[in-house]
């Protein structure tokens, strides 16, 4: 039971120090997997150049097994849309001189894996349910078919690298752990 001594503003500012929320991203959008790769060449050419592994980043660490089955989960509908999501940040998304440590680029802060699984079965390099690429080719699971299989861009502003990592290592808490020297 709240302490009635306390004012609401005082519990209110309690609650926020221990929840801790995390910032939302700034924008979001769907973009069709089709279009993925040029959408992301653009980001770069616009923004300062396109980073898919910053230095906090683990690098790829799915199998190719793991890579088949994120893909054949999006087409069975077994991977949610919540998971087809990449999430990038772009200090100087909303103004031209943002301050902060960070420099002028866009930087993928999570989704390095779904982006290769979904670029490698693009690309032709993974046999979905056992079956060559082509099997699907113009039937509504062909992966270029647009509006239909499509990824969520998430865009956030973080300006100050301690406030991207902080957000970075929250939201990778409960996937597959960092080793305590890539947090390092």
């Amino acid at each position: 039971m709240p302490d009635s001594t306390n004012s609401f503003a005082e519990r209110a500012a309690r609650a926020e120090a221990i929840v801790r929320p995390l910032p939302q991203s700034k924008a979001s959008f769907d973009i069709d997997l089709k279009h993925l790769g040029g959408r992301i060449e653009k980001f770069g050419n616009d923004w300062g150049g396109f980073v898919r592994e910053p230095d906090y980043q683990r690098g790829r660490v799915w199998t190719e097994g793991r890579e088949v089955a994120f893909v054949e989960g999006m087409l069975r509908g077994t991977v949610t849309r919540d998971l087809q999501r990449l999430q990038i940040n772009i200090p100087h998304w909303e103004v031209d001189e943002p301050g902060g440590d960070l420099p002028r680029r866009v930087e993928l802060i999570d989704g390095l894996q779904r982006l290769t699984a979904i670029e490698r079965a693009l690309a032709g390099e993974l046999q979905l349910f056992g079956q060559p690429p082509e099997v699907f080719a113009g039937t509504r699971y062909d992966l270029r078919r647009v509006n239909t299989w499509m990824i969520k861009i998430q865009v956030h502003t973080f300006a100050w690298r301690e406030d991207l990592l902080g957000y970075y290592l929250a939201i990778t808490a409960g996937g597959t752990p960092h080793s305590a020297t890539e947090i390092e």
